[in-house]
């Protein structure tokens, strides 16, 4: 498997993987801020991947292929719709504000268009832009992303559930 730190593959869903499928991606539920503030524009990540050692050629390389459901006719791309559906969840920018300010003021592709595509305006780079922007569940820099507050429910990882009240800061 590999995987972000962020990216939590489901332990639950490592039976869906089967040796014949050679490669897979998780499937992921895709949150930014908190625990419980999942995208509206992206909801799901494509993160964690697993993959039959034997076929594995790199970890890069296994990071660099595009999963999607394909028709069945692209006999080419086959094993690229292998999607493990309910595959985890990835944390996005789980930070204290100062912490996001750090990482902002210091990217060094904020000035990339090609990996980055945008330049962060200095308005979105302050402890009060980030803490409101927060609050009012819109994305910290100043895309057009929006997030909804999600129940903590069973679909959490277990690790969470039972130790919830050592994460209250981290719930919105």
């Amino acid at each position: 498997i590999v995987s972000d730190l962020d990216e939590i593959p489901n332990p639950n869903q490592f039976k869906k993987f089967s040796k014949k499928m050679r490669y897979a991606v998780f499937k992921q539920n895709h949150f930014y801020y908190k625990l419980n503030l999942q995208s509206e524009n992206e909801p799901f990540w494509f993160g964690s991947r697993i993959c039959v050692k034997k076929y594995l050629k790199s970890p890069q390389w296994l990071r660099d292929l595009k999963f999607k459901k394909r028709p069945f006719w692209r006999l080419d791309k086959l094993r690229l719709s292998n999607i493990i559906d309910e595959g985890g969840w990835h944390f996005c920018n789980l930070k204290k504000p100062e912490q996001l300010l750090y990482k902002y003021k210091n990217l060094c592709e904020t000035n990339d268009p090609i990996t980055f595509n945008e330049k962060i305006e200095e308005k979105y780079l302050s402890l009060d832009s980030i803490n409101k922007m927060i609050s009012e569940k819109k994305d910290i820099i100043g895309r057009n992303h929006k997030y909804k507050k999600i129940s903590i429910d069973n679909s959490f990882p277990n690790y969470l559930l039972d130790n919830i009240s050592n994460y209250k800061e981290w719930i919105d």
